[in-house]
């Protein structure tokens, strides 16, 4: 199994792991030293260094920044390509990977086209994307460096048992690269306390790294327009920051709207489920969030929360009040549901239902499941 550094996307390596542990002999290739203690608390698993042997990309550098991801992943592809012939699955548990031979992938985004990325990502209006993302020279000596690196076959992508993570990413898979694949979303950790509805604070959370894409000034502006009507609410802004210019910016809006606007940093384990559960309401911006983890989040901690049109998160959420369109839908849509205790306990139970879809038994079940067709697809029963 292929890992990777990073906590949004990180989180599929780790429940991968705990689905698989036990059941089979798992291998995970890095570039890090996994601390499974530290995983296991912020993500809620229990993985002991004995379920699986870590085997780590040998690199002196680029196993110690999270940056070059090009290039990380080139040296990652042309390492799993040398050593495919040993295991009986290949598995990338995130994007897409050219094993030399089939194996299976979970795409979890779509940072990996250069072409998807720039018409799903770089639409913010505060920030243009980053000097190595622009095309531009540098760029293309870059990608030039990574592809002489490694060059994927996209037959042999294509090849490979995909898992997309929303029906949102099978369209997008299906309509722009020609790929099949099949959904099972992801897993959020259900233990979230219990607390009534009355007894939960009347603000937002915003969960997301700080980057120009998530739109968190989005976020900022709409529950500061809604607050014209409810002066009572306030926002909560959770996540760790990934693009530095971009956070000053947002920290500069929350320090002229120091009143309403927090900026929390990076929140995990009990802490972060604590806090989440204890507030009534959730706010996404990203427009093509490929699912939307903090979204889900909110609905299983028992909140309301409220999407763009676009993204698998729409699939979370699955109801009119709760998807806009613009800023000013939002507002609307916001206010309507703040003026109607009727509405929000409707809300309230439609959001339950949809929760039980992000359960770990189905996504357990699933991702078993999927593995025991590749292995009889490959002509070795499932005898474990």
């Amino acid at each position: 199994m292929l890992g990777q550094r990073g906590k949004g996307t990180g989180s599929t390596s780790i429940w991968i792991l705990e689905a698989l542990k036990g059941r089979y002999a798992v291998d995970l290739i890095t570039f890090g030293k996994p601390d499974f203690a530290a995983l296991n608390s912020y993500w809620g698993t229990s993985i002991e260094p004995e379920d699986v042997k870590v085997v780590k990309i040998p690199h002196p550098f680029l196993g110690r920044t999270r940056r070059w991801t090009a290039i990380r992943h080139a040296y990652i592809g042309r390492f799993c390509r040398r050593v495919a012939g040993d295991y009986d699955v290949m598995f990338s548990t995130y994007n897409v990977m050219d094993f030399g031979q089939r194996g299976m992938q979970y795409v979890a985004d779509f940072l990996f086209s250069d072409d998807l990325r720039r018409g799903f990502y770089e639409n913010s209006a505060m920030e243009a994307p980053g000097l190595f993302y622009r095309q531009n020279l540098l760029r293309r000596l870059y990608l030039g460096i990574s592809a002489a690196i490694y060059s994927p076959s996209w037959k042999m992508i294509r090849s490979n048992l995909t898992i997309a993570n929303s029906f949102w990413s099978q369209r997008v898979l299906r309509e722009s690269l020609s790929m099949d694949s099949r959904v099972i979303y992801p897993f959020i950790k259900g233990d979230f306390p219990v607390v009534p509805w009355d007894g939960k604070e009347p603000g937002f959370v915003c969960i997301g790294k700080l980057t120009p894409f998530k739109r968190i000034e989005d976020a900022i502006s709409i529950v500061g327009r809604v607050r014209e009507e409810f002066p009572d609410i306030h926002l909560h802004i959770i996540g760790w920051i990934e693009d530095v210019a971009y956070a000053d910016k947002i920290l500069s809006l929350c320090r002229a709207n120091d009143g309403w606007c927090h900026r929390e940093g990076e929140m995990a384990g009990e802490r972060k489920r604590d806090f989440i559960a204890s507030h009534k309401f959730g706010i996404s911006c990203c427009r093509n969030e490929a699912f939307g983890l903090g979204v889900a989040e909110v609905v299983k901690s028992g909140g309301i929360a409220w999407v763009p049109n676009g993204g698998g998160q729409v699939e979370i959420a699955d109801h009119s009040d709760l998807i806009y369109d613009d800023q000013a839908s939002a507002v609307k849509k916001i206010g309507r549901v703040l003026a109607d205790g009727l509405s929000q306990e409707r809300l309230l139970a439609h959001l339950r239902s949809r929760a039980e879809r992000f359960g770990w038994d189905v996504y357990h079940k699933e991702i078993r499941r999927a593995v025991e067709e590749f292995l009889e697809q490959k002509g070795f029963p499932d005898t474990f």
